[in-house]
């Protein structure tokens, strides 16, 4: 019996080592190592050894990343598939991977196949990821996904993801969850975590400035010219005043661009951002330009602060000037002549300060950190970047 098992081994050993190959011809049933980066390893008769640029993997094939490795493999067809750091997996074909622990990514051009615990993933085009730890992710950045378990499928949209628990496919599918800390996440979808951050500072100072009076419909009425403001009442109690406002301005986009009624699509917008989607992820969906957007929330933003000031009175410009004194002037006294004004004696006049609101604070660099409002914007990258030409002429009357 123990020369049995002596020869099984010996078999399964073999078997190992012939799923590595240096410089053999790329076949269908075979991985090759196209790039890598830090610690990526396979397994071997000799343990877990380093993977090289060029090396062919075959079915049954072990690989690892440990926390500074990442791997990209060419697979059939021109497809492509990654594994992040911390990662584990084994290979199924030139076109697959089972994911053991850590994440994946399939960027196919053709038939490819992710497998994780009781998942299994196919993509025919587009670039997919699966996540697997306690539970089990895939989330589509573009193309389709079909996503099985057992006898149960269903099909994961762009920008959309599924998470699944144990042996149970959920019925629907959520919006993809992102986040600038993820490499993937940076790669296909900066455009969207660059406007949620520059969204996030224009909110963050909207809440600042006008509270809780973000609480009935009529309030919204100042900021873009609507019909009737009665289609937000039912979003009061579920959306903030800053997510109520986007969804204003990003409706009043797409009607202007390709018709139909502000308060349907109004409606349609909000319910996505209360569904977990991040404004970048609703833009890119919508085909709309993030520094648009940002330069119409903004604009709204400048023409609501303008109508009724942040005290809810009548802007300063508004305000009557003081009147004078009714006290008795004093005799006026001999005085030496007046100093000429630094326009008249050739010198620069002083640049004014802006005034720094919560919303100037989010858009101006001069006055960022003024109010707490958060780490300053780097404004030269990003959507606010940008879009300093659209909104010029805003931020002179809000600095005015």
């Amino acid at each position: 019996m123990r020369r049995v098992l002596g020869v099984l081994g010996a078999l399964a050993l073999l078997a190992g080592a012939s799923c590595v190959g240096r410089g053999e011809a790329k076949s269908p049933d075979t991985l090759r190592v196209t790039s890598l980066g830090g610690r990526v390893q396979v397994r071997s008769e000799r343990g877990w050894t380093q993977l090289a640029r060029g090396d062919v993997l075959a079915a049954g094939a072990k690989v690892r990343t440990l926390a500074d490795g990442t791997v990209r493999f060419g697979a059939d067809k021109g497809s492509q598939l990654e594994l992040a750091p911390n990662t584990e997996a084994d290979v199924l074909s030139g076109r697959g991977l089972s994911v053991v622990r850590g994440a994946a990514l399939a960027v196919a051009r053709g038939p490819v196949r992710l497998e994780a615990r009781f998942v299994s993933v196919r993509v025919s085009k587009g670039a997919v990821r699966v996540d697997r730890g306690l539970s089990v992710r895939v989330g589509t950045y573009s193309g389709t996904a079909a996503v099985s378990v057992g006898l149960a499928s269903t099909t994961v949209p762009r920008l959309r993801e599924v998470v699944v628990a144990g042996q149970a496919l959920p019925r629907g599918v959520r919006p993809l969850m992102i986040s600038a800390q993820d490499r993937w996440d940076r790669r296909f979808l900066a455009d969207a975590i660059d406007l949620d951050r520059d969204l996030g500072n224009i909110a963050r100072g909207f809440g600042a400035l006008y509270g809780a009076r973000a609480a009935s419909a009529s309030f919204f009425g100042r900021f873009l010219p609507l019909d009737s403001t009665a289609f937000i009442d039912r979003y009061l109690d579920q959306a903030d005043g800053s997510d109520l406002l986007i969804g204003l301005a990003a409706a009043s986009m797409i009607s202007s661009r390709a018709g139909g009624s502000i308060p349907q699509m109004f409606g349609t917008l909000v319910d996505q951002r209360l569904a977990g989607a991040t404004w970048g992820l609703i833009a890119i969906e919508r085909d709309l330009i993030g520094a648009e957007l940002v330069a119409r929330v903004v604009l709204a933003i400048d023409q609501g602060t303008r109508s009724a000031g942040p005290t809810g009175r009548p802007s300063a410009s508004a305000s009557p000037r003081p009147r004078a004194s009714s006290s008795p002037s004093p005799r006026p006294s001999p005085s030496p002549s007046p100093s000429p004004s630094p326009s008249e004696s050739g010198l620069p006049s002083p640049v004014p300060s802006p005034v720094c609101d919560p919303i100037t604070s989010a858009i101006d660099p001069r006055c960022q950190g003024a109010l707490g409002l958060g780490a300053p914007l780097d404004q030269g990258s990003g959507i606010l970047g940008g879009v300093t030409g659209l909104v010029g002429g805003l931020l002179g009357a809000l600095l005015g």
